[in-house]
């Protein structure tokens, strides 16, 4: 999945060169679908911000190298329908009925 993409621009006083966050993710049930496994990387071109401001007498290179590549491992248990089924319920006027029945 591609979150940002710009091709170079000119931001204030600082021009870039072209940046790209791109993820990617693989998921996989397992177990009769009660466990999912996702594996994903974040960043995967890694590259540096790299500026250069060109005004007047000014003269300077940025380089800005920020969050590396991101490696993730995630496990979802999934409970199912079944949960708390279990559970009766019951009207008002039912549990009304029942204790009624319990007076007399």
């Amino acid at each position: 999945m591609i979150r940002y993409y710009t091709s170079g621009g000119l931001e204030g006083q600082i021009e870039h060169d072209w940046l790209i966050g791109l993820s990617f993710a693989l998921g996989k049930n397992i177990m009769d679908e009660k466990f999912k496994v996702n594996f994903g990387i974040d960043e995967v071109f890694n590259r540096k911000f790299n500026g250069h401001i060109r005004y007047n007498n000014i003269n300077a290179d940025i380089q800005s190298d920020w969050s590396r590549q991101k490696l993730y491992l995630q496990l979802t248990y999934n409970f199912g329908s079944n949960f708390n089924k279990k559970k009766e319920t019951r009207s008002s006027s039912e549990e009304e009925q029942d204790r009624i029945k319990d007076n007399t």
